[in-house]
């Protein structure tokens, strides 16, 4: 059976010895310990992995870091950031294929008709087949590589964008500069790269001028990689035909704003990291990082301070 919070608690607190746990969501309550906190744990408040002098090791729940690292940043004070890349890759993946396959098949329109109890038909040319179509994943990391992995289930034509310019998933490759001549030949662009201060608003006017006629833009990554001005003139004007997003800039999404109302644009709330089994899968890390962590030996997925990933 799944192991109940109870469990897991009991399980950290053996395996945390000699340090004493402290299992809490109260600031106030981290905060009146905050001289003693050595490593944390989990979603902690900037302020307190901020202003903890003793700090060492933070685990981090998710995968996106950019808040952690640079200038002020526990990471600037010779804090270790680990995080829970490679947990997101299922459900994240999957979301991306759900919204593109809405798209390409119109279900959500058939949705809204379904609530207005409208028998509203499209025409054959009002959709179309993921088949054969290009799919351009810029990110590949282990979300792109499992993008990417279902791009070439669903037999499209896969390229990946990474800074490396290198791959072990069997996919094309191409180095970031090369992004803006592989745009126009894209039917999908999906955006998985982390924020930096490279990749900090790189999808502006100047590349959505250049992606091809009627093609689909998804962001999961971060909303701040998108000149979101740039994103709704696209969408508006053209070129874009659609765009499925997870994140935006800033998050909430006012309601004022206008990708709430295009048609051709389908949005979830940050919400497809969200999984069931989101703990099973961040748990085993977490305890070898802590096995590591009390060995002295290199802890997983430890960020790099100077690329901020």
């Amino acid at each position: 059976e799944p192991a109940t919070l109870g469990d897991r608690v009991a399980e950290l607190a053996t395996r945390a010895r000699p340090l004493e746990v402290l299992v809490t969501s109260n600031e106030d309550e981290m905060r009146s310990r905050l001289g003693e906190i050595e490593v944390a744990a989990g979603s902690v408040p900037m302020p307190i992995l901020r202003d903890a002098p003793n700090l060492r090791w933070y685990q981090h729940w998710y995968a996106g870091v950019d808040r952690l690292v640079g200038d002020g940043s526990p990471a600037s004070r010779g804090v270790v950031i680990t995080n829970n890349s490679g947990v997101h890759a299922e459900s994240m993946s999957e979301q991306i294929f759900g919204l593109l396959l809405s798209l390409a098949r119109k279900l959500h329109v058939h949705r809204d008709n379904q609530r207005n109890r409208t028998w509203g038909k499209i025409t054959m040319g009002d959709v179309y087949e993921l088949e054969g179509r290009s799919l351009l994943v810029v990110g590949m990391g282990s979300i792109g590589r499992r993008v990417a992995e279902l791009g070439r289930a669903f037999r499209m034509e896969v390229t990946g964008v990474t800074k490396s310019g290198r791959s072990d998933s069997g996919v094309a490759v191409i180095p970031p500069e090369e992004l803006p001549e592989a745009l126009p030949h894209a039917d999908v662009v999906v955006a998985l790269a982390p924020l930096t201060k490279e990749t900090e608003r790189m999808f502006d006017a100047g590349l959505f001028c250049r992606m091809k006629p009627g093609s689909i833009f998804v962001n999961f990554g971060r909303g701040r990689l998108v000149d979101q001005e740039a994103l709704i003139a696209a969408l508006r004007d053209g070129p874009l035909g659609g765009a499925a997003l997870d994140v935006t800039d800033p998050e909430p999404l006012p309601a004022d704003s206008p990708l709430w109302t295009l048609a051709n644009v389908l949005i979830t709330p940050h919400t497809s990291g969200f999984t069931p089994i989101y703990l099973e899968r961040t748990w085993p890390m977490f305890m070898e990082n802590l096995r590591r962590y009390h060995a002295g030996e290199q802890l997983l997925n430890v960020i790099d301070p100077e690329a901020g990933y």
